[in-house]
């Protein structure tokens, strides 16, 4: 039987899953192919995210500002996070992209904000490409994914105290 959906998942502890999402998001634009982009736990735009609004790439945030405890997120957040995820599923379910990017979906996982097998039974018979990134990927994600990439962190700025910086970090 042939597949009918690809899952991508891109995690660790390294700098670049974002991005390296968005890169392919932008390849397969440039080969025609329609793409569509939720960002979870981020609630403004990134510099890609400028980029890809003049592509005509629909981009989507579901998230507040600043930071949260993962253990004990707050209310609104979670109300976020489900609609977000009830939207996204919506969106790949209706065939009208052949990629679509969910970044910061294995954190939410992870964070308990929507559950994995749910997520992965709702997408069952869908028929595109589905891009999952963020840190802790869950085993179940992993064992179901067509391809698995850790970014692994050696050294990084921040451990010297340098802060993010625009056009670099976002």
């Amino acid at each position: 039987m042939a597949r009918k959906n690809f899952i991508h998942v891109y995690t660790g502890d390294g700098k670049g899953k974002t991005t390296a999402s968005i890169g392919l998001g932008i390849r397969a634009h440039g080969r025609g192919l329609r793409v569509c982009v939720y960002h979870f736990l981020k609630a403004r735009d990134s510099g890609e995210d400028i980029v890809m609004k003049k592509l005509g790439i629909p981009v989507h945030h579901y998230g507040i500002e600043g930071f949260f405890n993962p253990t004990n997120p707050p209310d609104k957040l979670k109300d976020i996070i489900k609609q977000g995820f009830r939207d996204a599923i919506n969106t790949i379910k209706s065939g009208e992209f052949d990629l679509v990017i969910l970044d910061e979906a294995n954190y939410c996982f992870y964070a308990g904000l929507t559950h994995v097998d749910d997520f992965i039974k709702s997408i069952e018979d869908a028929r595109c490409e589905i891009i999952c990134t963020g840190r802790n990927a869950p085993d179940e994600l992993i064992e179901r994914a067509d391809l698995v990439t850790e970014m692994k962190e050696i050294k990084h700025y921040f451990q010297k105290g340098i802060q993010e910086r625009e056009g670099i970090e976002y």
